[in-house]
């Protein structure tokens, strides 16, 4: 039975395609078809930026449905995630493997001559300059988001059978009834326990919380982008000395008192591994009560990690 191809001329395009060394990029043997498919596949893609696929990363993560069936919470991350970019279907990694090495441009190509190939350009337009690298990272971030719900859903299963109620009543009684050797499991359950004062749960976390040694990144992905921004000193950081000591609680602080400021963001689009601050004047003031909803919401989510100070070390 004959296969019609969507992109026959793209196929013959790609099919003797070279890298930038001169090598093939496709092994012999792959079939027309498996072109044609993983050429659709690309074209079809939708192009976001970096700040964009975090944003959408952040709402499908926060509509989670924990009592839900694990199956069908996996399909619901991969399938929202990969229609945001339009990827109709999962790309194929040994098809793709050499074109890390692959010619974008035609006119570059050109220029060598005989040696020249065919320029990606030729066969996807912008796409592949624009979009190739993209679906691996999105398709690589669902496997971490997967995880993350796994963990989530294991930490949440673990909290409701176990008892996170403390017997004792502030910090003071912790120190006065327990000897060093067991102040620092009792200390972590009186910090989780939602019915002791707030702000006494803050200072016994703050005193025996755990202390890393090098640039803290919470397992919280919203919280892991403010704690890399808090060390950018040149985008609109705090501007860490080496090896200061900082409590986390502190950058959460940075951080509110940032957004109290002003309409600001966290922005990836201009260098993916350095973020910076965009921030724009508020046409009113935040609520006192606004600012203290989302301080306590960090800090909840700071003191369930369990990590209270790190040692800025790079």
């Amino acid at each position: 039975m004959t296969t019609t191809l969507k992109h026959p001329e793209k196929v013959n395009l790609l099919r003797d395609s070279i890298d930038v060394s001169g090598k093939r990029l496709l092994p012999k043997g792959t079939s027309d078809e498996k072109m044609d498919e993983q050429i659709d596949i690309l074209l079809n893609v939708i192009k976001r930026t970096p700040d964009e696929i975090n944003a959408q990363e952040s709402r499908v993560m926060s509509k989670i449905d924990y009592s839900k069936p694990k199956e069908e919470v996996v399909a619901f991350i991969r399938s929202e995630m990969m229609s945001f970019i339009n990827l109709v279907k999962a790309p194929s990694q040994s098809f793709w493997r050499n074109f890390g090495s692959a010619p974008y441009y035609q006119r570059c190509e050109d220029e060598k001559g005989k040696k020249g190939g065919v320029g990606m350009d030729t066969i996807f337009g912008d796409k592949f300059e624009n979009c190739h690298s993209m679906i691996f990272e999105v398709y690589y971030l669902i496997d971490d988001m997967v995880d993350r719900y796994k963990v989530e859903r294991d930490n949440r299963n673990a909290t409701k059978s176990k008892n996170i109620e403390s017997n004792f009543k502030s910090l003071d009684d912790l120190e006065d009834n327990l000897s060093v050797k067991k102040i620092g499991a009792e200390a972590e359950i009186f910090w989780n326990d939602e019915t002791k004062d707030f702000e006494e749960r803050m200072k016994v976390f703050g005193k025996y919380g755990k202390e890393e040694t090098y640039i803290h990144e919470p397992s919280h992905r919203g919280l892991a982008r403010i704690f890399n921004m808090s060390s950018e000193c040149d985008d609109g950081g705090m501007c860490f000395e080496r090896h200061q000591n900082v409590d986390c609680i502190y950058v959460v602080e940075w951080w509110i008192d940032t957004l109290s400021e002003g309409r600001s963001k966290i922005s990836y689009n201009d260098n993916q591994y350095h973020p910076r601050i965009i921030s724009k004047k508020r046409n009113y003031t935040p609520s006192n009560e606004a600012i203290d909803r989302l301080r306590n919401y960090y800090t909840r989510i700071i003191m369930k990690e369990g990590v209270a100070s790190f040692e800025f070390d790079w």
